[in-house]
This record gives structure tokens, sequence and C-alpha cells, in this order.
């Protein structure tokens, strides 16, 4: 199943051209149009038509993404999705300002054409989070032009009535089934949700329009190799106290990508950096023992994300990423790869004069061993090759003019498939607007 998600889709970005404001608040949204995963634990695919538009605060600022019908990555023969776009985009009206997300799906169809299935038209989801004179607001919704049902249940009357839509579909399924639809042998499709809330200092607003779980080669509900698949999704985000910098990064203690394709395992222990940041409060994630795959392949033990971020005064701030790892194995038996000790940082701190320091320090590798044979862990820009079979990089930087990110250790696996882990990545950065 693995494979499944490995299709390679095509997106189109043009982002449009707009007359910007700076404000006061942050934004931060997004949107997409489909997103699996599968059973296996930390297997997924990327999400397709993402419109990701990072912390800013400036308002007129547009992403747009767009797929074909012919590109979607479909993640199994059963599910057929069509066209996705996708927008994000900063707006101001009048005294209003604001973060919208939108995302329509042409089609969706879950089972064969001439089979047991239920197609929906028209799929879109909205998200948007606002503040007015300092009052923050949300709203957030989902709908369907029209569904087509053949599911072999009393609902197909209902269902195939001129102009029925989602609306309709959420009646029927909260009377009958508990807001899910079980196609025998598929999968199974649950309506989406809506959320949002409003606080003193943020607000935000998410919308999701189907969740679908298709079943595995055993045609049953929960096998190992099931897909989970979040269709139409849209985020919105708003938040004031940001006086000195806008606030981005995160950590990851582990992450692996085979290359060439669009499947990764992970991310293990991810913690974001708020655009406002943490208000000088260390938040963090914690994960025990995690194995991915499932397979004692990639067996990780204590793993920790932390991230810090403070406005200070007169324009001066300050940020910090964090990944650790006390320990983990990769691969089994004589030629498994353990290593220990790994600590990913990447610090950020903005002066009064508007100059960005940046650095790693905190970052570390405590020690590697291949097969029982200890190595010497690599200097910066050196990489330890053992046998052919593994290559082995630390404390792997990029620098931009307001971040840094540095991944501790990069263990490149070699093989049929070249697969990448990751091990401790640290990222942060500051901006004004």
């Amino acid at each position: 199943m693995v494979g499944a998600l490995g299709l390679a889709g095509s997106a189109n970005a043009a982002p449009a051209a707009a007359a910007t404001t700076i404000t006061n608040y942050a934004f931060q949204g997004w949107a997409y149009g489909t997103y699996a995963n599968v059973g296996l634990a930390g297997v997924s695919s990327s999400p397709t038509a993402y419109s990701w538009l990072g912390c800013t605060r400036r308002t007129g600022i547009i992403r747009d993404r767009s797929v074909a019908a012919a590109n979607v990555p479909n993640p199994s023969p059963v599910l057929k999705v069509g066209a996705v776009a996708s927008r994000s985009r900063t707006y101001k009206s009048g005294r209003t300002v604001g973060m919208r997300s939108t995302n329509r799906v042409a089609s969706v169809r879950l089972g064969a054409a001439d089979g047991l299935n239920l197609s929906i038209t028209g799929l879109s989801t909205t998200a948007d989070a606002h503040a007015r004179s300092g009052r923050f607001g949300t709203s957030a919704s989902f709908s369907s032009v029209d569904i087509a049902a053949n599911t072999g249940t009393p609902l197909d009357d209902i269902l195939n009535q001129v102009g029925a839509g989602v609306g309709d579909l959420i009646k029927q399924l909260q009377k009958a089934t508990g807001n899910e639809l079980t196609l025998p042998g598929l999968g199974v499709i649950r309506l989406g949700k809506t959320r949002k809330a409003a606080y003193a200092h943020h607000a935000f607003a998410n919308a999701v329009a189907l969740n679908v779980t298709l079943f595995g080669l055993d045609g049953h509900a929960g096998g190992s190799d099931d897909v989970n698949v979040t269709i139409g999704r849209s985020f919105a985000q708003i938040s004031d106290d940001v006086p000195s910098a806008v606030m981005a990064g995160n950590a990851r203690v582990l992450e692996a990508k085979v290359l060439g394709g669009v499947v990764t395992a992970g991310p293990i222990s991810e913690r974001s950096i708020p655009c406002e940041g943490t208000r000088g409060v260390v938040r963090k994630s914690a994960t025990v023992g995690a194995n991915l795959l499932n397979l004692n392949a990639v067996v990780a033990g204590v793993a920790q994300a932390r991230v810090y971020g403070v406005q200070q005064s007169r324009g001066r701030a300050k940020a910090w990423t964090e990944a650790a790892l006390a320990d983990i194995k990769l691969g089994v038996g004589d030629s498994s790869l353990q290593v220990k000790g790994v600590v990913a940082r990447a610090n950020v701190a903005r002066s009064a004069k508007g100059r960005i320091a940046k650095s790693t320090a905190g970052s570390s590798v405590a020690s590697i061993t291949f097969g029982g044979k200890a190595y010497k862990v690599p200097v910066p820009g050196q990489t330890l090759d053992i046998g052919g079979l593994v290559k082995i990089q630390s404390m792997v930087k990029s620098t931009t003019k307001t971040g840094i990110t540095v991944t501790a250790l990069r263990v490149t696996v070699l093989g049929d498939q070249t697969v990448v882990v990751n091990i401790g990545v640290a990222k942060a950065s500051l901006r004004r607007t």
C-alpha cells in the first residue's frame, strides 16, 4: 500500500499580485484537496494543491495551487478524485483584516462506476479568521453541489433527489448511521466537520469536507493496509501581539522519505512556533518508543520537540526550536545502525537595529554504531560512508537572511530505493513583516 501513495501529482502555482498593507496582526493559512496516510505507522502522501501561506503581517498576499483531474494522485483504484483548486489569501476590507482559505474539489467517487458507489460533485470548504477594531471573528463551512448514490441502502432514494447535497447526507447519516456510510468491501465515508474559535489574542477556523477510509486487501476496516484520506480542507488563523517580529519554524525529531517519490514516514514528535511566539513559555511534544512502519526497522527511543519564542522591547525578539532523540535503531541484525544522543537546535535573535543573529549552538550527536562497531561522528561538511550501504552527514545547515535550519544527522540508505532519514531537524526564523 505504500506504493499506492507514491503516484506523483503536478501542481500549478500562480501567486497573484496585489497591493499589500502591513498590519499589527500575524496571519497564517492553508488549504489542500487530498491527504492520505496508510494504517502503517507514519506513512503518508504529500497534500495535493497545497496553498500554504506562512506567517506574515501583510494583507494582499495570495497563494493559488491547482491540480488537473488527470494528475490528482488517487491512493486507491476505488477512490476517484477530480480537479482540485486551493487558495489562501490575506485581505483588508475597510477596518477588517483577515486570513481566508478555500478549497474546491470538482468530484469525488468512492466505488466503481458500474457498481456500488457514492459520487459527490462540487465539494468546497472555506475557513476565515479576521479582526475588526481589535475584535476577532471566524467562519467555517463545507458544502457540495450534488450527490449521486448507488449504495444499496435506503439512503439512495433520498440522495438521488435533484439538488441533494452534503447537507442532506449529513442529516440522513446522523439519523441512520452515526455520521458515516459504509460501502461493503470498499470503505467508509465520514462527513467532515468545522471548528472555529476566537480568543483574546488569536482566532482560527478549520473546515474538512470528507474523511474516507479505504479498506485494504481483506475488504474490512481495521487492517494495517487501510488508507485514510482527508478530502477538502481549509485552515485560517490570525493573532495579535507581534510588535517586534513574526516568528516561524518547527522541530521534527524523525522523518524519512523515498527519493523521487511523495511517500514520507513521520515526522515523529513535531512542534511548530506560533506566528506570535510562545510568550516566553517552552512548548513541547514528546513520543516514547515510536516504531516507524510497525516493522521494527526504525525504532526510536524518547523523542522530544521543543519550541520557544518571545517578543521583546524596542523591536527585539528571540526564538529557538529543538529536536532531541535519546536513541534510535535503523535496520535489524548485523547491519543495524544505532545512534544515541541526537540534538538539533536552531537559534535566532533580532536586535533593535533589525540584525538577525543565527546559530546552531546546542546541537550535538553523541555516538554512531553500525553492526556493533563504533564510528566517529563526521564533522560538518564531511560524509561517513559505511561499506557503500549507508552514508551519514552531521549538522547539515542552511541559512537565509531571516533564519536557519539544521539537520543533526542525515542518513542515506542506499539500495533499490534510496531512502533519506533525517534525525533531528530544527528550523527557526524572525521577520519584521
